[in-house]
């Protein structure tokens, strides 16, 4: 997220296509705590840390300039969210994390390069560390929330989050279905 935080859409399309591809990936997203508790370390990434140096600029340019470093170790992300899943739906006592370790290798070797351009964007991984470790902990705890609260939660950070691409999908829609009456090829 750091890594593409010069363009508030790349960072809003990283989260967007990890999100899905790991929702898409599970037999029940719905009910998966991880994709909840992904939600809201996004959220909370995204509103308490993440200071693009553009002022907040929703679209510059189109992509950040980092986009592809970040998308590298994109499949190495979804295999340490499904993996993790998987353990906490059976609420298996015996877990051997080496898929996840693996995971966790490939992407701190493919993100190594970037820590300079993460520090320049301001990424301070210190600042931020315990409160997310706070937020992926309490996921082994026993569920204390009823599932409409959840499904709440989720509900307003996705629309949080996400308005700024809907708006942008609702607005191309619109340009073509106005181009489209025009009857202009006709």
């Amino acid at each position: 997220m750091f890594l593409v935080c010069d363009d508030i859409r790349s960072v809003l399309l990283f989260c967007n296509r990890l999100w899905l591809a790991v929702e898409n990936d599970l037999k029940q997203p719905q009910y998966s705590p991880m994709v909840e508790r992904l939600l809201r370390v996004f959220h909370y990434v995204c509103s308490k840390h993440i200071k693009p140096k553009n002022g907040g600029v929703f679209r510059d340019g189109g992509t950040s300039l980092h986009w592809k470093l970040a998308m590298a170790p994109f499949e190495d992300f979804h295999a340490g969210i499904r993996d993790p899943d998987v353990f906490v739906r059976e609420g298996s006592q015996e877990f051997t994390p080496t898929s996840i370790d693996d995971a966790l290798k490939n992407i701190e070797e493919k993100l190594g390069r970037a820590k300079a351009v993460s520090k320049a964007n301001g990424f301070e991984r210190n600042a931020m560390e315990s409160d997310v470790l706070i937020m992926w902990k309490s996921l082994f705890d026993k569920p204390s929330e009823d599932l409409w609260a959840l499904k709440m939660k989720k509900f307003g950070i996705l629309n949080d989050m996400f308005h700024p691409l809907l708006k942008e999908r609702e607005e191309e829609n619109s340009f073509v279905r106005s181009i489209s009456c025009l009857n202009i090829c006709n």
